[in-house]
């Protein structure tokens, strides 16, 4: 799993002390993805996750060590956001 490298992700505004980003289109992906996806601050830890290599177990298991929350709702949180950058091949296997 990688980062494709036709798409990259900017930090645009805040709101609340947290910031926005965004996953966008850029080369040739932006002639078959005409939009933007918009990751909140754990969507975007994911995403640089992946971007340096961690599998998505790799992924669940640094997530688990930061975050107070249960595991299983941590593994349905990155299977859903990977799912969500795969969707528009932001992330490709």
């Amino acid at each position: 799993m990688k980062i494709n490298k036709n798409f990259v992700v900017r930090a645009i505004g805040e709101t609340d002390g947290k910031k926005s980003y965004y996953v966008i289109a850029v080369g040739k992906a932006a002639k078959d993805f005409k939009g933007m996806v918009k990751l909140n601050e754990t969507a975007h830890e994911v995403y640089e996750y992946v971007k340096e290599g961690l599998t998505e177990e790799e992924i669940v298991e640094k997530m688990f060590s930061i975050y107070d929350a249960e595991r299983s709702v941590i593994e349905e949180n990155v299977k859903t956001t990977l799912a969500t950058l795969k969707s528009v091949n932001a992330v490709i296997d």
